[in-house]
């Protein structure tokens, strides 16, 4: 009798898993189909093309072979900076895929002293390095202060690790790109800088998403790369100590309001250029000629 029950329960589990992947491929099915439909008519009514990129979720889905790079680079480091980031453990699979594509790299995950002691000891276990940091009491106008200064607590663990170069990277933000640090230090030789800059050692990488051109010295803060020197100088103001709400009732007005106001990018990029001696005017003009000096938009 009991044997029977065995069989007939595996007959069951056999018919349920079956079931279950038929459905799973009709469903996909009919939403891959629903979706097609969807867009084809988006293509026609507005006269664009659109496209669909899947992207891996965990890192055991990254199939592709990282080797190291060609030629020695110097000592690097990525600094992953922010709250952790929990849902579908999207923090956690960045560093595991970090590990793949960054083979000679130190990973530093720089967070705050508030996450959860026993999740943070899942990122423990992947080797890398941890800094926790107390929040700052004001937080900042769009919490650039917290930004400030879980980055500033990355870029001196990364100095104090030795590491000559640092990327800038969010805790939820991914790259999914592999072989960067042969072409980041790449620009770098490719475009040094101007002879008349004398503190900056070498340009800074940024990426074009979120630089905007109008804006006036707004580079992106999502990602940065660049000589450690140069990255604790740029990550390093002072804390913004305004009242937000006295301030952001304000931003709607105009770019240039927000500009001159120095809001979020622009303060961090206005504050570094003054570090280095560079008189700002905040016009158009003398923002073209910082970007061309100090930076590599790409």
């Amino acid at each position: 009798m009991n044997l029977i029950k065995r069989i007939v329960r595996k007959i069951f589990k056999v018919l349920f898993l079956l079931a279950s992947k038929i459905f799973k491929a009709l469903y996909s099915h009919c939403f891959v189909k629903c979706f097609s439909h969807a867009l084809s008519l988006q293509q026609r009514v507005e006269g664009v093309f659109v496209t669909l990129h899947k992207r891996p979720i965990f890192s055991t889905e990254i199939t592709t072979v990282t080797q190291p790079p060609f030629k020695k680079t110097p000592p690097l480091a990525i600094i992953i900076q922010g709250a952790l980031l929990r849902e579908n453990d999207f923090t956690l699979e960045t560093v595991r895929i970090y590990k793949k594509h960054f083979l000679c790299a130190k990973i530093i995950l720089s967070t705050w002293n508030t996450e959860d002691y026993e999740y943070l000891e899942k990122f423990s276990s992947e080797g890398i390095d941890i800094v926790l940091s107390e929040k700052p009491l004001n937080l900042g106008i769009s919490n650039v202060n917290l930004q400030i200064q879980s980055t500033k607590a990355g870029m001196a663990r990364a100095k104090q690790l030795g590491c000559e170069y640092a990327i800038k990277t969010r805790s939820d933000q991914r790259i999914y790109a592999t072989d960067i640090e042969e072409f980041l230090f790449n620009l770098l030789d490719k475009f040094p800088l101007h002879d008349e800059v004398q503190v900056q050692r070498k340009r800074l990488v940024v990426f074009s998403l979120n630089t905007f051109l109008y804006r006036v010295y707004g580079i992106s803060d999502m990602f940065m790369f660049g000589n450690i020197d140069d990255m604790l100088l740029y990550w390093s103001p002072d804390f913004d100590s305004r009242n937000p709400a006295a301030v952001e009732k304000d931003l709607s007005k105009s770019i240039l309001s927000y500009s001159t106001q120095r809001i979020c990018e622009v303060y961090f990029c206005s504050e570094f250029l003054s570090k280095i001696g560079v008189r700002l005017d905040f016009t158009l003009e003398d923002s073209w000629r910082a970007y061309a000096r100090h930076f590599c938009v790409v």
